[in-house]
């Protein structure tokens, strides 16, 4: 069997069997994205000691309205594993894709990562959810165009955490309280908690001026328990709680650095 046959029938496998688990993550779009990604991607690998070799990489792809970049890399030449990593990016929302596998793999992880391309490329439809706003133990009012909205920044808010703590107890009666309540298991691409992706159920938002400098408190309940979350990324923060209807809820301590959004 010659070289091309062989990496045809490989292909062909990889279609018809289970395909490797893709991390998908939402995160901050930004008018950089995709090809900003791909370009630090190539850098970083080539500045590796010993440097990285490229396996693929694309830099502008598209399929539909998505636009992605693509790099798959490995530690250097005779290196056993693969990792692919992407973002995709569809009108005002983006992903960060990953996977990683054996370097003999490489047609079923590609073929699982153009799956999940292919999904993103669809018109975005946000996850069932039941989301809830109170401010001084109020309802805030929302119109569904904003709490679609209000949901996806949520949600990247909580994807961009990256140290997780025992769970607060949130106050009586906080100046900001954000609830999501999915309909189903959500999985926003965290790290895994004891070998298995984090199914998460509801979200818990709080913000109060004697609590965290007045700075949010990111809580998730999930299947088989719950947890903070902390180490949340700064901007994707401010994106949440300076949104116009949630602002004049918040902390002046916080409010105060809703201007740097601007800059």
């Amino acid at each position: 069997m010659n070289a091309l046959a062989a990496f045809v029938l490989a292909g062909t496998a990889a279609a018809t069997s289970v395909l490797p688990e893709v991390r998908v993550q939402p995160i901050r779009s930004h008018r950089g994205l995709p090809h900003a990604f791909h370009d630090q991607a190539v850098a970083s690998v080539a500045a590796a000691s010993p440097p990285g070799e490229i396996v693929e990489q694309l830099r502008a792809e598209t399929r539909g309205d998505l636009s992605y970049a693509l790099v798959a890399w490995k530690s250097g030449p005779q290196a056993p594993r693969v990792e692919i990593n992407a973002v995709a990016v569809n009108g005002r929302h983006a992903w960060f894709l990953d996977v990683a596998g054996a370097a003999s793999a490489y047609p079923a992880l590609r073929a699982a990562v153009n799956t999940r391309l292919q999904a993103l490329s669809a018109p975005y439809v946000p996850a069932p959810a039941q989301l809830t706003v109170r401010g001084a133990g109020r309802v805030v009012p929302l119109t569904a165009a904003s709490a679609s909205d209000l949901l996806w920044d949520v949600e990247v808010l909580i994807a961009s955490c990256s140290v997780r703590t025992t769970a607060a107890p949130p106050p009586a009666e906080p100046a900001l309280d954000l609830r999501v309540r999915y309909a189903g298991p959500r999985d926003l691409g965290l790290e895994r908690h004891e070998g298995m992706p984090v199914a998460i159920e509801e979200i818990r938002i709080v913000a109060e001026p004697d609590s965290n400098r007045g700075w949010p408190v990111q809580n998730i309940r999930y299947h088989g328990g719950e947890m903070g979350l902390g180490k949340c990324d700064g901007g994707a923060t401010l994106h949440v709680v300076c949104r116009e209807e949630l602002r004049g809820q918040l902390p002046k301590s916080v409010s105060a650095s809703c201007p740097l959004l601007q800059r």
